[in-house]
């Protein structure tokens, strides 16, 4: 068999405290000139300076798009509610009107004016109170009765709540 021939020889150690100097002398040219990268540069900046205005130039026409369709949204709304406002007043004005509240009570209630018209007039408070200080239906409606020559009878119970029956003299308002 043949044998193979080292490629390298490890025996032959590096020489240590080998010297580096440097040769003054002035770099190589590439071929651009500093006037060529400065005006690169300038360019580049002026090309972000666009950029940004152009952005701001954007957003402030989004601005202006968002806050005229907002402002037409705002103005069919304000029209809307001055339609419903004058359709109410009219509305208001027919219900307010006697005559009208008049045929709507005989049209749709069956209901007629009166025949005659008395009135009650109270001289004195009729509101009564009870030993605890609560109000007292009983004694309110005793004092009415006997203000008007009646009596009030409030001896009827049922399941402890009390019913009163009046026995006061003919009165049109008391049929």
């Amino acid at each position: 068999m043949a044998s193979a021939a080292r490629a390298y020889s490890y025996s032959a150690a590096p020489k240590r405290g080998a010297s580096i100097r440097v040769v003054p002398g002035k770099r190589h040219d590439d071929g651009i000139s500093s006037n060529v990268l400065r005006m690169v540069s300038l360019f580049m900046i002026a090309l972000a300076i666009f950029a940004i205005v152009a952005f701001v130039r954007i957003g402030f026409a989004s601005a202006t798009v968002t806050t005229s369709i907002e402002t037409e949204r705002l103005n069919a709304q304000v029209e809307q509610v001055r339609s419903g406002s004058a359709h109410l007043e009219v509305t208001e004005s027919s219900l307010s009107n006697p005559t009208a509240v008049k045929e709507t009570a005989v049209k749709k209630f069956g209901m007629s004016a009166p025949y005659e018209v008395d009135t009650i007039k109270l001289e004195s408070d009729v509101i009564a109170f009870d030993e605890a200080g609560n109000l007292s239906l009983a004694r309110s409606l005793s004092k009415t009765a006997s203000m008007y020559g009646g009596q009030a009878d409030t001896s009827q119970k049922n399941e402890g709540l009390k019913f009163f029956a009046w026995s006061l003299p003919y009165h049109p308002c008391f049929i």
